[in-house]
């Protein structure tokens, strides 16, 4: 009966290692048992691995015994006291083995032994059976395949929200980069602005340097042109004896009055001359402690003795390109280290330096001049031109 058993679950689409093993595992009790078995184990890998070789193989004897009965079960001229009961549900099992497989699957404890007989299924009921067979089965793929399905769309959603979560990162990553870069900005602009303000304040007290420095000397200039002048009584006095004195020597011949007026006219001059150049022309030659006097070199100007009081120069540059650029030189150094300077801070770039007021190009032999000698101390502003 157990090759007839094993045909029928052949014919109804197991594969031959999955029979074995049904076969094998419930013992051959029959049909039903191993059809129960594939069902619980339908989708385990290693039911189509073939059968151990310990798995009971039928024998004709068996076969010739059981020629009549359903497999598992046993008819009243077989019954003997091994046969097994279920008292709860009331079904015949085989042997002991058959029991263990029915209280695996259905969780039934109590068994007792019997003598009656199962009948063996007829064709209708094996067709019924393998009709039920497959409904579980394409009921049980259903249901894979509608999970399967619900598992898809959840891992789809689980991927939307993840892409739509890290565009959101980079939006908000982008955002952020961007409010850095207007701080940023910002932050120069107000460098930039503090920077000219510096600048601006600097160069406005070079010029209350300088007014100041002018208003002194132009003190110091009225004090000794006063002090250099004689008084009007002397002038007199020193006019009648050049009078008298060219009387004397030159007679009557010469026009006493022309060479009067020209005398004066000269003394005139020299007291100017000696006013512009801060000398005292007093005749004693005493002048007040209070006032410095400048060396008497008539070829040094004033604004050269002024000049000489600074060491530094501090030039500012305008550029085409950018921001002014400021920075501050010794008044000994020459033209030649402002263009180092200039080219230092845009390479690659060729300029001439001019001078505003009065306009003057600064190049060629001004180059190896001092910022002294070009007149560019304390202060100065100066143009890069391409």
């Amino acid at each position: 009966m157990a090759a007839s058993d094993r045909n029928a679950l052949l014919d109804m689409g197991f594969s031959t290692n999955k029979v074995d093993r049904a076969l094998a595992a419930t013992g051959n009790a029959g049909l039903q048992p191993a059809l129960d078995w594939l069902i619980a184990h339908i989708d385990d890998p290693d039911t189509e691995e073939p059968a151990s070789s310990s798995a009971p193989e039928p024998s004709a004897a068996s076969d010739s015994q059981m020629t009549d009965a359903h497999d598992g079960e046993i008819t009243a001229e077989e019954a003997t006291a091994q046969s097994l009961r279920c008292d709860e549900c009331g079904k015949l099992l085989r042997n002991a083995a058959a029991a263990e497989f029915h209280a695996a699957k259905t969780q039934h404890t109590s068994f007792s032994e019997s003598t009656e007989a199962i009948k063996p299924l007829t064709a209708e009921e094996k067709a019924q059976k393998l009709a039920d067979l497959q409904a579980k089965l394409a009921a049980k793929r259903e249901a894979q395949k509608a999970q399967a399905a619900i598992e898809a769309r959840e891992q789809e959603r689980i991927r939307r929200k993840a892409g739509q979560e890290m565009a959101h990162m980079r939006e908000e990553l982008k955002v952020t980069e961007m409010q850095k870069a207007i701080e940023q900005r910002k932050q120069e602009k107000l460098d930039e602005k503090a920077a000219r303000e510096r600048v601006r304040m600097q160069i406005e007290q070079d010029k209350k340097d300088r007014a100041a420095k002018e208003a002194t000397d132009s003190i110091n200039t009225c004090v000794l042109a006063k002090r250099a002048a004689p008084p009007l009584h002397r002038r007199h006095g020193r006019i009648r004896r050049e009078r008298h004195r060219i009387h004397r020597s030159l007679g009557n011949h010469v026009d006493l009055t022309s060479h009067i007026l020209l005398s004066h006219v000269r003394h005139q001059r020299e007291a100017e001359r000696l006013a512009s150049l801060g000398q005292s022309a007093s005749p004693a030659g005493a002048t007040s402690a209070s006032i410095v006097q400048p060396p008497p070199s008539a070829s040094s100007s004033a604004s050269s003795s002024a000049a000489k009081n600074y060491t530094e120069s501090r030039l500012q540059i305008r550029v085409p390109d950018g921001p002014p650029l400021t920075t501050t030189f010794k008044a000994d150094d020459t033209l030649e280290a402002v263009y180092q300077f200039l080219a230092a801070q845009r390479p690659g770039s060729s300029y001439k330096l001019l001078q505003t007021f009065p306009r003057k190009v600064l190049d060629g032999p001004d180059r190896s001049k001092t910022l002294k000698e070009l007149g560019l101390v304390p202060s100065a502003a100066l143009v890069a031109q391409p």
